[in-house]
């Protein structure tokens, strides 16, 4: 479970950008999936818990409560100097971790900024790695849906990276 839950974290904090809420939205989404209980079969408690995620993600970030409590900017985690955050990485050479710190707060800056569709259908599908098919049944939509919104995400992106070159 602590290795599902970091994967999770992680997943969380690159939807809200923030520690904090992506602690709390991964525990809104186990108390969701928890409160289904024999809906969700086994095999696919992790998949349903992201969905779950994504939604309640999209959710907040549409209503009201989001805007008023939300901080301007990095974050209260880039202020700190990074102690806090997920490590983002699996990579065991710290080296190599170092070397990617400056590089992920660029990245995580630029996922902040896109919608939040967009946003969880490039996670989905290049962090997370999962299908086109799997991420269309986290997200609730057809493939061409994820298709699209992936591009324009991955377009986005470019265009913010470049620019900050």
């Amino acid at each position: 479970m602590r290795r599902c839950g970091t994967r999770l974290t992680r997943f969380a904090y690159l939807l809200v950008g923030d520690v904090g809420q992506a602690e709390d939205l991964v525990q809104t989404a186990l108390v969701k999936t928890w409160l289904r209980g024999t809906h969700v079969t086994a095999g696919g408690r992790e998949a349903y818990v992201r969905r779950v995620m994504v939604t309640t993600s999209v959710s907040w970030w549409r209503g009201a409560r989001w805007r008023r409590e939300r901080l301007p900017g990095p974050g209260p985690a880039a202020a700190g100097g990074g102690g806090d955050r997920p490590d983002l990485t699996e990579r065991a050479d710290p080296v190599d971790a170092i070397l990617l710190v400056d590089e992920r707060d660029v990245l995580v800056a630029a996922l902040r900024q896109l919608p939040p569709r967009q946003r969880a259908a490039v996670l989905l599908r290049h962090y997370l790695a999962l299908t086109e098919a799997e991420t269309a049944a986290v997200l609730r939509c057809s493939v061409g849906t994820v298709k699209s919104q992936t591009s324009r995400g991955l377009a986005t992106l470019r265009t913010m990276l470049e620019a900050g070159r």
